[in-house]
């Protein structure tokens, strides 16, 4: 890719121009899909900065229950979590380059051929199959914490931990027939009762 964006008579590109230029030419090339350099973009975006692979082991855990989400609020980034942001931060001083509208476009038309797609009856019980079910009232406490609500009998799990989970003030149970987990009443009664947007919102993104 560098060979291409031409050599300098006199030394080096700034750092900029290159960049600039770089863009304009990805611009240009973006109505041709098989171009060395758009496949070479897609797989340095799929392999290079994205871990695919890590995404995948991260949802399949919290999907089957092996790994547990928890949400804490701080008022300063974790150790793990701070070097993140100091290289997010870094990435948009220092190596940041104007996305073309070329660019924007291309990808609005690539979603919007993907959303005229639909999904087989197949696909859809696939991905509303759940691979593994609750062990305990803990696992179901944590899926309620996840997915939001479970409609009552939408799992083959006992009453009894739904009963114990209520006895210890950890679900609720509200109309119209969901199961909750405690930590979602505000949220669930702004909603329903008080008619707030953004909650609604909030739990239909779960």
């Amino acid at each position: 890719r560098a060979l291409m964006m031409g050599v300098r008579k006199f030394g080096r590109q700034p750092l900029w121009i290159q960049r600039l230029r770089s863009a304009q030419m990805l611009d240009s090339l973006m109505q041709y899909k098989e171009h060395p350099l758009i496949r070479e973009t897609k797989r340095e975006c799929l392999e290079d900065h994205w871990d695919l692979q890590g995404v995948e082991y991260i949802l399949s855990g919290i999907q089957s229950g092996s790994i547990q989400v928890r949400e804490i609020f701080l008022e300063k980034p974790s150790p793990l979590s701070l070097p993140l942001r100091r290289q997010t931060e870094a990435t948009m001083m220092y190596d940041y380059t104007p996305t073309p509208m070329g660019i924007h476009i291309a990808a609005e038309e690539a979603l919007e051929e993907a959303q005229m797609i639909p999904p087989s009856p197949e696909q859809l019980a696939s991905v509303s199959e759940r691979r593994r079910l609750p062990e305990d009232e803990k696992q179901l406490h944590s899926l309620l914490m996840i997915e939001g609500d479970l409609a009552a009998g939408e799992l083959a799990i006992p009453i009894e931990w739904l009963e114990l989970l209520a006895q210890k003030e950890r679900v609720k149970y509200i109309e119209p027939g969901l199961w909750i987990a405690a930590e979602h009443a505000d949220k669930y009664a702004a909603a329903f009762e008080g008619a707030d947007r953004q909650a609604r919102l909030q739990i239909v993104l779960r």
